[in-house]
C-alpha cells in the first residue's frame, strides 16, 4: 500500500520517485526529467494555492525573478509551470542533506565549518539582493549541502517567497508572516517590512545555530518567540559554549541587531566579521579531542590486554541502534543499563505509538494502518489496515493496555453524521470493532485513554464537561461540568493510583490547571494552577506516588504530589520534553528538540541521557525496553 499516490505518476514530464519533505504550502518530490534524463527536485504547489487566482498570478512573477538569479550558491531553477491545475518547480537536485538535519544529526558545528557554511549562503544572499530580491525565509531547510570529497558546497533554496526589494507590496507586506519564526526579523513582526537587512538577520540567527545547536530565542510559544524577536538583545554563542571565540559574540549581536541599519550591510560583510573573529589556529576543539580520544583508547587497550588475557577473552558487545537514523523510526531503550539497543527504521510515518503487554504498534496515519514491532526480533511485520472493510471511517490515534489497543476516530471524520467513535482492535484476530459513538470529542487517543476503570474518558465542547463512557455505550454514564471556558482544549489526561488527571490551560492565560478527578465519585478532587504554558499536549506519567509533567518551555519535569497537587520538584532535563513513562521503577522522558531520553531515578532525581537522534515525540513502556517514536 503506497501511502503517497503521486509517486510513481508522471506530471508535466516528470516521474515523481519518492517524496523529498512537504511544508505548509507545497510538497518536494524527487522526480525524473523524462526528457533530459536528469533527476530534480520537484515542487508541487498545495492544491488550496493552486486554485487561488491571486496566488496563482503572485506565483508566476516570483519564480521568474527566483530563476533569474544565475550564482553557484543559489540552487538553479529549470522550469516552472502549470500542470492539469498543480503549480508546480522543477529545481536541481541536490545529492547531500540541508543544515537543518545536518544539525539534528551533529549538534553544534566547529567554528571554521559553521562559518564556512554560513559565508556560502552569505553569498548567496547578496547575489539577489543586487538582482532586487529578498528571500524572506532564510532558515537551516533552506540551506542544501553537497559534498565533493571534504568540501562541502552550499545552495539557499526556496525563493518561493522572494519579493523584490524596492516594491511597494515588500514594503507594506502582512504581519502575516512568510517567514519562520525562529529566524524573522524584528521589522517583519511589528510592520511587515522586508528588506536586505532583514535576511542579514536571519543570517545571523542561522549563524547562532550553527555554532550552538539551538535557535537563538527557543521558547515554546510562538508568540513569546515574536516578542523576544522585537525586544530581547540576541544571546552570544559563548553563553552555550564558553569554548567558542568571544567575537563570535559581537558578529551576531551585529547581524542581530534591532534597527536594520545597525546590521551589516551584506552578508559578505557577515562573513568577513566572522571570518576574521576565528582563532589564527586551524586545529579545532574536534581534533583535538579525537587525538585525546585515540590516546585514551590505546591506553584502555594497553590496560585491557591483560586482563583479557586472565579471563579467556572478552564479553560480547551489547546490540547498538542507530542515533542518527535518517527515516521515520522506533528506538528501543534498555530499562536496565539506558543503552539504545535497536534502531527500528520505518518506510511509513510514525504518527503514534502503543504497547500492550507483549507487543508494540505503530500508526501510521497517512495509511491507515498499524504496524507490529517484533519484541524478540525488532522487526515490522506486514501492515495491518484499519478498515479493511471499507466502512469509510478514518483512525487517529491509538492507545493500548494489558491485552488490547484501542483506535480513535477523531472530530471532522467521523463519517459525516457528526459522531465520533472508539474502536477496539484485538491483536490476536487483528480485528477492529465498534466499541462506542462519542459526541463531537475535544480531543481522543493519548488524551482520552480507555483506562484501566474500563471506561472511556471525554473533554467534551457542548456542553463544557468530562464524560465517562462505559464499554459499548453512546450515552455518558457521568459528566462532570468544569468550570472554566478555557478548559475546552484539554493538555493531557493521566490515569492511576484510581483517580483521572486531566492538564489544561488556565483560566489566567500564564498557567495551567491540573484537575484532579475521582472516578468512584464522580467527583473533581481539587483543582491547581501550575506555573508552567503549553501549547501542545504532552503526556504525563504516574508513579511513585506523583504525577511527572514535561514543562516544554521550561526544559523540565514538575514532580507534582498526587494528593495536593503541590509540586515537590523541578528537575531540568533536555529541550522541549513532551513526553514521559514509567518502567522499571523509573521516569522516561523524550525530549523533542535534542534527540534525547532522560532516565529520571523517582529516590535521588538524578538524570541520564541517552542520544537517540531526530525528534523524539511518544514514548512507551513494554516488557524491558521503552519504545520511542522519532523523525528525522
Amino acid at each position: 500500500m503506497t501511502a503517497d499516490p503521486r509517486i510513481g505518476t508522471e506530471l508535466a514530464g516528470y516521474r515523481i520517485e519518492s517524496l523529498i519533505g512537504r511544508g505548509g504550502m507545497s510538497t518536494v518530490y524527487r522526480a525524473e526529467d523524462l526528457t533530459l534524463g536528469r533527476k530534480v527536485a520537484l515542487k508541487l504547489i498545495s492544491p488550496e494555492l493552486s486554485e487561488d487566482e491571486s496566488f496563482r498570478e503572485r506565483f508566476r512573477a516570483e519564480w521568474r525573478l527566483a530563476a533569474s538569479i544565475d550564482h553557484p550558491n543559489v540552487i538553479p531553477i529549470h522550469e516552472a509551470g502549470e500542470h492539469d491545475g498543480t503549480l508546480f518547480i522543477a529545481m536541481r537536485y541536490v545529492e547531500g542533506t540541508d543544515l537543518k538535519h545536518l544539525i539534528q544529526k551533529e549538534g553544534a558545528l566547529e567554528p571554521e565549518r559553521a562559518v564556512n557554511l554560513v559565508s556560502q549562503v552569505a553569498e548567496g544572499l547578496d547575489a539577489a539582493h543586487k538582482r532586487g530580491l529578498v528571500h524572506r525565509d532564510v532558515k537551516p531547510s533552506n540551506v542544501l549541502i553537497a559534498r565533493d570529497g571534504d568540501k562541502e558546497h552550499v545552495y539557499l533554496a526556496d525563493f518561493g517567497l522572494t519579493k523584490p526589494a524596492s516594491s511597494e507590496v515588500a514594503a507594506k507586506e502582512s504581519i502575516a508572516l512568510s517567514g519562520s519564526y525562529d529566524y524573522v526579523s524584528p521589522e517583519q513582526i511589528t510592520d511587515g517590512t522586508a528588506e536586505a537587512a532583514s535576511d542579514v538577520y536571519s543570517l545571523g540567527a542561522l549563524l547562532y545555530e550553527t555554532l550552538t545547536g539551538r535557535v537563538p530565542f527557543p521558547h515554546e510559544r510562538k508568540l513569546q518567540t515574536l516578542f523576544a524577536h522585537v525586544n530581547d538583545e540576541p544571546p552570544g554563542p559563548s553563553e552555550v559554549d564558553p569554548e567558542l571565540p568571544a567575537g563570535l559574540d559581537d558578529v551576531v549581536a551585529t547581524a542581530m541587531a534591532k534597527e536594520p541599519d545597525a546590521r551589516y550591510g551584506s552578508g559578505a560583510e557577515l562573513a568577513q566579521a566572522a571570518t576574521a573573529a576565528l582563532p589564527t589556529s586551524k586545529r579545532s576543539r574536534r581534533q583535538i579531542a579525537a587525538f585525546v580520544g585515540v590516546v585514551t583508547l590505546l591506553l584502555a587497550a594497553a590496560i585491557a590486554i591483560p586482563a583479557i588475557l586472565l579471563t579467556g577473552g572478552a564479553e560480547e558487545a551489547a546490540p547498538a541502534g542507530n542515533a542518527n537514523p535518517t527515516t521515520p523510526a522506533v528506538q528501543r531503550i534498555d530499562t536496565e543499563t539506558a543503552a539504545l539497543v535497536a534502531t527500528v527504521e520505518l518506510s511509513r510515518t510514525a504518527d503514534d505509538i502503543a504497547a500492550t503487554d507483549s507487543e508494540v504498534f505503530v500508526f501510521d496515519k497517512s495509511g491507515q494502518a498499524l504496524l507490529r514491532v517484533d519484541p524478540d526480533t525488532n522487526a515490522i511485520g506486514e501492515p495491518i489496515p484499519l478498515d479493511p472493510v471499507g466502512a469509510g471511517w478514518r483512525a487517529d490515534g491509538i492507545s493500548g493496555r494489558a491485552d488490547s489497543l484501542f483506535v480513535t476516530e477523531q472530530d471532522g471524520f467521523c463519517g459525516g453524521d457528526g459522531r465520533c467513535s472508539v474502536r477496539s482492535f484485538d491483536p490476536e484476530t487483528r480485528s477492529v470493532t465498534e466499541l462506542s459513538h462519542i459526541w463531537t470529542p475535544e480531543f481522543a487517543w493519548k488524551y482520552a485513554p480507555v483506562d484501566a476503570f474500563g471506561d472511556v474518558w471525554w473533554i467534551e465542547w457542548e456542553p463544557n464537561t468530562l464524560s465517562r463512557y462505559a464499554d459499548g455505550s453512546v450515552s455518558p454514564a457521568a459528566t462532570i461540568p468544569l468550570s472554566r471556558e478555557e478548559q475546552t482544549t484539554v493538555g493531557s489526561f493521566a490515569v492511576g493510583e484510581r483517580s483521572l488527571w486531566v492538564l489544561s490551560p488556565g483560566d489566567r492565560g500564564t498557567s495551567m490547571a491540573l484537575w484532579r478527578f475521582d472516578p468512584e465519585a464522580d467527583a473533581i478532587a481539587y483543582v491547581v494552577e501550575l506555573p508552567i504554558i503549553s501549547e501542545r499536549r504532552v503526556t504525563v506519567a504516574v508513579g511513585a506516588g506523583s504525577l511527572w509533567i514535561p514543562d516544554l518551555a521550561g526544559d523540565a519535569v514538575l514532580r507534582v504530589d498526587q494528593s495536593s497537587g503541590a509540586i515537590q520538584n523541578v528537575i531540568r532535563v533536555g529541550r522541549q520534553p513532551i513526553a514521559a513513562v514509567f518502567a522499571n521503577d523509573t521516569l522516561w522522558v523524550a525530549n523533542s528538540r535534542d534527540g534525547t531520553v532522560s532516565r529520571i531515578d523517582p529516590e535521588t532525581l538524578d538524570v541520564t541521557d541517552t542520544p537517540i537522534g531526530g525528534s523524539p515525540k511518544w514514548i512507551v513502556a513494554a516488557g524491558d525496553s521503552v519504545w520511542v517514536t522519532v523523525t528525522p
